[in-house]
């Protein structure tokens, strides 16, 4: 059997190892507890499927990480936002189980919030902000991503039946992979630019798992 075409809406986890390696010597520096380098994220999608090619968009965010120091108590919190866009080609396709490398672009940004009087990172760069109880800093990177996914469909229905919206059912999608970063903007507070802080990009190896129902048509065609 094969399949022609589906569309989904899934819920998305996702665990992503993350280079920041300079922001946690930086916060070491200062007396902070490290970032993590792998985060989950959690976030929904559409995934479009037509004749073995395969889109979808993927919007992912983290919770709010607590970074303490021990000295004065001090604290601040790392988060971090992730949007995919890839495209991927059925190679393997079963009755219920397809297998495919997907190739993408992602876009993700790091944000820390703290109180600039005990900056966990050069506090001499947030001198200006002084009067403010809290800045919030966003970097942001632009990745490609590479990657492997195995999906499973699991129908409602007799797929053999033909009906007027399709078969629907419920998928199940791995994915592991790789984002390589190509390029990083520097620190931001709003539309301020921070200079001299430890750069953080979006690069690593992640686990990305989705459940979703499927919305689009799916047919069955003997080999």
């Amino acid at each position: 059997m094969v399949r022609r075409d589906i569309g989904s809406i899934f819920g998305s986890y996702r665990a992503l190892a993350m280079d920041r390696d300079a922001l946690n010597r930086e916060l070491a520096k200062n007396g902070f507890s490290s970032a993590a380098t792998a985060e989950p994220l959690y976030g929904f999608g559409i995934d479009v499927s037509w004749n073995h090619v395969r889109f979808d968009v993927d919007v992912t965010q983290s919770g709010d990480e607590t970074l303490k120091r021990a000295l004065d108590r001090a604290q601040a919190t790392a988060s971090q936002s992730l949007g995919s866009f890839d495209v991927g080609y059925d190679v393997l396709v079963e009755r219920f189980f397809t297998v495919y490398p997907v190739f993408g672009l992602s876009f993700g940004t790091t944000t820390l919030k703290f109180d600039p009087a005990k900056a966990p990172v050069v506090p001499g760069a947030f001198t200006k902000y002084l009067s403010e109880k809290q800045v919030s800093l966003d970097a942001s990177s632009f990745s490609t991503n590479w990657a492997l996914g195995f999906a499973a469909f699991f129908p409602f229905t007799d797929p053999h039946k033909k009906t007027r919206f399709g078969t629907p059912g419920l998928t199940l999608d791995v994915r592991v992979g790789y984002l390589w970063n190509v390029s990083h903007d520097d620190w931001q507070n709003g539309k301020d630019l921070v200079p001299g802080l430890p750069t953080v990009r979006l690069q690593g190896g992640y686990a990305r798992f989705c459940i979703g129902v499927a919305l689009g048509h799916e047919s069955y065609a003997v080999r």
